[in-house]
């Protein structure tokens, strides 16, 4: 066994870093659609008949809140098909809202002053739970991550939401994007061309 050669053994190479194969291409099929809600935060968007919602508290332990209102900015819960009486909905955290967003809703003829939310999950529900649930007509859905400022002594942070839609009438075109609500007051509007790096301010 000791006349034998020693075999050489070759270092291992360094992975190959990935490439994009088809630039562009969307990760979800069309009619598909994922946000993330950071928490803290809040995301809007509009609904259409046939849409199918899911919320999910990715980490556990989080509260959601969804507003549903009508095409008139009005609170009504039955856009989202819940049918529930006075005491099933509470006042939602969003009327002591930032200023920006409380404009941004404005605009849209939304007042969260008086604004009544349906709260899904608790400090109890396991990571990965969810809740489903489908337009019933066109209207526009809020969907927040409240929480307050976490003292040193609590673990109670605010985690993110996931909402994930599926249209019921995907749009025409495939590559159509569905943008949120900015998460403040933007400095520039800049136009990049795509497939580019380059733009010019509008």
């Amino acid at each position: 066994m000791l006349d034998r050669p020693i075999p050489t053994i070759e270092p291992l190479a360094p992975p190959a870093r990935s490439i994009i194969l088809r630039p562009g291409m969307p990760m979800l099929p069309p009619g598909i659609e994922r946000y993330r809600v950071e928490g803290g935060q809040t995301l809007t968007v509009e609904l259409e008949p046939g849409d199918r919602i899911t919320v999910t508290d990715v980490d556990g332990g989080q509260v959601a809140e969804r507003i549903a209102l009508d095409e008139t900015g009005r609170p009504d819960p039955g856009v989202i098909g819940e049918r529930i009486g006075p005491s099933g909905i509470v006042p939602s955290v969003l009327g002591d809202s930032t200023a920006s967003l409380r404009e941004r809703l404005k605009t849209r003829g939304i007042d969260l002053s008086s604004a009544l939310a349906l709260r899904v999950f608790g400090n109890a529900s396991p990571a990965g739970t969810s809740q489903s649930f489908t337009a019933e007509r066109r209207g526009t859905l809020i969907v927040s991550a409240p929480g307050a400022t976490m003292p040193p002594e609590d673990q109670d942070t605010a985690t993110p939401i996931e909402l994930r839609i599926e249209r019921g009438t995907p749009p025409a075109k495939k590559d159509r994007l569905v943008l949120p609500d900015p998460l403040a007051d933007p400095l520039q509007d800049i136009r990049v061309n795509r497939a580019t790096g380059s733009g010019r301010d509008r």
